[in-house]
């Protein structure tokens, strides 16, 4: 019971961790503000599934983690980019994030540079050229 009141917590920083940073970028907070990560909310606080059930079923569910289309790809950049503000163990940017998540995946890479480029969180100096020459 201890680590899911935790978890219910630390969700709630992060999802307001994002709603204030998807303020600050695209200077006006959508519904995807208040509907993410809320279904892992609603799981820990009405049902007594276990931990990783949960988790997994996010991942699989979440379009944030299954982007189709551009809004997708912008709450997820915008979900990395805010996870290292919030949780102790993620301490990547977004931009550092999809390098990794997308190493062997040049044509997703380039999407989300597009996204990162538009929202501000490009890092110029971990280019991939700069990458693949380390």
């Amino acid at each position: 019971m201890r680590e899911r009141i935790r978890r219910i917590k630390s969700l709630i920083r992060h999802k307001l961790a994002f709603a204030k940073l998807e303020k600050k970028t695209l200077r006006k907070n959508t519904f995807r503000a208040l509907t993410h990560d809320l279904d892992k909310l609603l799981f820990y606080v009405f049902t007594p599934m276990p931990i990783e059930w949960i988790r997994k079923r996010h991942k699989l569910k979440a379009r944030h983690h299954n982007p189709k289309n551009k809004k997708d790809l912008v709450e997820s950049m915008i979900d990395y980019e805010c996870a290292r503000m919030t949780k102790p163990k993620s301490t990547m940017t977004a931009h550092e994030y999809v390098l990794i998540k997308f190493k062997n995946k040049p044509e997703e890479i380039e999407k989300c540079f597009v996204i990162l480029k538009e929202l501000g969180f490009y890092d110029y100096s971990k280019d991939i050229k700069n990458e693949e020459e380390n």
